[in-house]
């Protein structure tokens, strides 16, 4: 029975990612169906009885073209983005704009009275409507790296020294490829202000002068990911992580 549902999740998820965009798309209007239903109850304090509902009706597939016809024009839906990057959340609040700005103009120019839905419901509508895609886009993605995520059980697992740029890129290399023969385990930094800091659920434990008490974290080696550091640093790395039998890699440059 357990497997028979896996199977059935994983068709679910290979169906969903073929046709993503589809799926973003039908998430889109739903949000905004949802929005403008919330906003419309929440400006007439849940009396119920004051709200215009087949204006209302009538107003979200409305938003809905509107999404969508503006999230094709902007490329939205058509894969010119990568998925959950700040370009597409770009687009997505363009796309949100130009559809709050229709729902406005049709609600105040075109029917002037009475209001198919308030007018501050309106512009509600549309924040809450680009906040539910936004969500929708965060959950989304964070499951696609959940599934991305190596298991570990066969990879070497690493301290990286280094929470800049190359150490976050380097983590999330490793961690989005289920075959990555490595596995970061904690990160090691000497700027104090990034002593609480995480990259993916890998944390900032400790300093280079550390090392010795980072093997805790049972790492196989320690990877420099600081593709400019001088040869006094790697000379440091390397000696304390002999004394703590750690293997040394060196992240090169681009």
């Amino acid at each position: 029975m357990r497997r028979v549902r896996r199977r059935a999740r994983a068709k679910i998820i290979r169906w969903g990612t073929a046709h993503r965009y589809l799926v973003h798309a039908t998430i889109d209007v739903i949000a905004w169906g949802m929005a403008l239903a919330f906003a419309t109850v929440i400006r007439w304090n849940f009396a119920f009885d004051r709200i215009d509902w087949r204006g209302l009706l009538a107003m979200i597939p409305l938003a809905a073209l509107g999404q969508v016809v503006a999230g094709l024009g902007l490329g939205l839906y058509l894969g010119r983005w990568r998925f959950g990057s700040f370009e597409e959340v770009a687009g997505l609040a363009k796309a949100t704009g130009v559809t709050t700005a229709i729902v406005l103009a049709v609600d105040i120019l075109v029917i002037p009275t009475p209001r198919m839905v308030p007018v501050s419901a309106a512009v509600a509508g549309g924040i809450v409507a680009f906040a539910l895609m936004g969500g929708a886009r965060y959950v989304w993605r964070l499951a696609l790296e959940q599934r991305r995520r190596p298991s570990g059980a066969d990879a070497a697992r690493l301290l990286v020294y280094g929470a800049g740029e190359g150490g976050a890129q380097v983590i999330q290399a490793m961690l989005r490829d289920p075959r990555s023969p490595y596995m970061p385990v904690a990160l090691l930094d000497d700027d104090p202000r990034k002593s609480k800091l995480e990259i993916m659920g890998i944390p900032v434990v400790a300093g280079r002068a550390q090392v010795k008490a980072a093997s805790r974290f049972d790492a196989d080696g320690i990877l420099i990911a600081i593709p400019s550091a001088g040869a006094d640093i790697v000379g440091e790395l390397t000696d304390a992580a002999a004394d703590a039998d750690l293997a040394v890699k060196v992240l090169p440059p681009v």
